[in-house]
């Protein structure tokens, strides 16, 4: 290769191009994802290949004789570069306008037209693009008049925003881009004109310390103030702003950072302020456990309750903090407690006329039985076919009767389970004659279903807690019962444990299992699933939320683990430490 003259400005080029490649490895190293990052590579891409290109064009202008640079003739070389500096006004209207948030706009178009139209200008223009009148024209007709209306942009926003790190984004921007600007025109053009002397040189030298001089203060702000960096309300922007609940972005400290326009439109008095408070002055503390819960909010004017759900948000193992989602349920609750309550008196009132049915039902069977059929000789086939007729309509009766009232049974149990004036009879007593008590009862269900048998499995000596019995063998009995029901043959395993802190009792069926989607469905109340399927049996849908009421009111815990076509577990544990309820 041909040996080349070059000076320091040249080197100065280089240098400020090597700085673009350092910057923008840097962005590229960093695992933030936003479109204000995605605009400041792009800039400090093409500002890197202007600056190469401000380099060659300085080799050319050195070196009067070259014709040709890397096989790039000087033409072409100084043709793309001013190119370049046209789409590098490009990249900074595109990264001011991400910093400032704002939407594409007619403005934005027309300027990228402009700008387009200068660069076809540049390309097929015959213009000596080496003279520094040509450099001039280029830069008042494309970039120079971009970047003013970029800083006055950038000046109306701040006046029509308040938002602080939007203020310092763009107090850093404008001092590097403006400063660079004011120094440019005051050293490269004022001060020459006056003092009459070629400029040439110094405005070569003061493009190179306006890249670095640019790229401080760009740096400076996109550390420091939001501009590089994984933000949590950047995650699922649509979503966040135009979901109808509340959602409330709370940073790993605890601080809220954002809310989207329901939370301030619903909480005007909280949100409506400069500044944001921490979760813990909106949420009473106490309320904030695990992932779900119901909580009301610390304003004096809002009584409602809300069902929250907090989600931890991890990025490259960063923490980026929490977003909670909220949903008002108070007229839910109220629902629910008004549905509560007639059903509870229903239930009461259909209990005393179904009793007194029953009681006859089986007083009428009985003396049937007892008085009747013994003493009866029936003469005819249509008699003895009668006879045995009734005594099978008796038996539906009862055993109806008997349904219905389990059932109103259990209406009225989970009723006052939820408002807390259930009866406990909480002593200490024996797990396994517990478990063994839970069995004998459940043998009626085996007994009708033989190809479904029972298996045990107790790998720890059954420990002595402080329970309510009868509510845990009613639990015991519940699940053994779904098993058997779900079940058309195979084993139903009851299995028991010692964990670390718990007691663990587990079900485990080789049924029919239950679809991922209608797990979360089980414990709810008069829900039933994998009834859809033909033949399958159908109850009250109480059993499961009445064995939920009565875990967690042991300070327990019950879930369910299965998998469709291979069979269902349902677990549950009690806490070896004595309840204190």
């Amino acid at each position: 290769m041909n040996q080349f003259a070059v000076d320091e400005v040249v080197l100065g080029f280089l240098f400020a191009g090597g700085a673009h490649a350092a910057v923008m490895l840097w962005l590229l190293g960093h695992p933030a994802r936003n479109p204000m990052k995605r605009s400041l590579c792009i800039w400090e891409a093409i500002g890197l290949l202007w600056h190469v290109g401000m380099a060659g064009c300085g080799v050319f202008k050195l070196n009067p004789d070259m014709l040709y640079l890397f096989g790039i003739s000087e033409v072409l070389w100084f043709k793309s570069t001013h190119v370049l500096s046209v789409l590098t006004s490009m990249a900074v209207l595109s990264f001011i306008y991400s910093i400032l948030q704002r939407k594409i706009e007619w403005v934005y178009r027309i300027w990228l037209v402009h700008l387009t139209c200068v660069s076809i200008y540049i390309v097929f223009s015959q213009m000596n693009f080496a003279s520094y009148e040509a450099e001039e024209k280029i830069g008042v007709m494309g970039p120079l008049l971009c970047y003013f209306f970029c800083i006055g942009l950038m000046i109306y926003t701040y006046i029509k925003n308040a938002d602080r790190q939007l203020r310092m984004r763009i107090i850093c921007t404008v001092a590097g881009l403006g400063g660079a600007l004011f120094l440019y025109t005051l050293f490269g053009k004022i001060l020459p004109d006056i003092m009459q002397f070629d400029g040439t040189d110094l405005r070569a030298k003061i493009v190179i310390f306006n890249g670095g001089w640019v790229s401080s203060f760009v740096m400076i702000a996109a550390v420091r103030y939001g501009i590089v960096r994984m933000e949590l309300d950047q995650v699922a922007e649509d979503i966040f702003t135009n979901m109808t609940d509340p959602v409330v972005l709370i940073a790993p400290e605890g601080k809220i950072m954002r809310v989207n326009p329901a939370a301030t439109a619903r909480f005007q008095n909280v949100f409506g302020q400069d500044t944001l408070p921490a979760i813990n002055d909106f949420i009473p503390p106490e309320n904030i456990v695990g992932e779900t819960f119901e909580t009301n909010v610390l304003t004096s004017n809002d009584q409602s309750v809300f069902t929250c759900t907090r989600s931890r948000v991890f990025v490259s193992g960063e923490d980026l903090g929490s977003i909670l989602i909220m949903r008002d349920i108070t007229k839910e609750k109220e629902v629910d407690r008004m549905k509560t309550e007639l059903t509870s008196t229903v239930s009461h009132e259909l209990r005393t006329p179904l009793t007194s049915v029953l009681g006859f039902a089986r007083l009428i069977q009985k003396r049937f039985e007892s008085v009747i059929i013994p003493t009866y000789e029936p003469t005819n086939r249509k008699e003895t076919k009668a006879v045995k007729q009734i005594q099978q309509n008796l038996d539906v009766i009862i055993s109806e009767g008997t349904r219905l009232t389990n059932l109103i049974n259990d209406v009225l149990d989970i009723s006052k389970m939820e408002s807390g004036k259930l009866d406990w009879n909480m002593k200490e007593h024996d797990l396994g004659t517990v478990i063994e008590q839970s069995i004998a009862a459940a043998s009626g269900l085996f007994a009708r279903k033989p190809e479904v048998t029972l298996q045990q499995e107790h790998n720890d000596k059954m420990p002595i807690l402080v329970i309510d019995a009868d509510r845990i063998i009613q639990v015991i009995l519940n699940l053994i019962s779904n098993a058997v029901k779900f079940t058309d043959s195979g084993t139903v395993t009851i299995r028991s444990q010692i964990t670390d802190s718990a007691f663990k009792v587990s079900v485990i069926d080789q049924g029919i299992g239950i679809a991922k989607a209608d797990r979360p469905k089980v414990f709810e109340k008069y829900k039933q699933v994998g009834e859809q399927q033909q033949g399958r049996p159908k109850g009250t849908g109480l059993g499961l939320p009445i064995s939920k009421e009565i875990v967690e009111h042991h300070e327990g815990r019950i879930w369910v683990e299965s998998e469709l076509g291979k069979g269902s577990s349902f677990i549950f544990t009690l806490p070896l430490q004595p309840s204190a309820s």
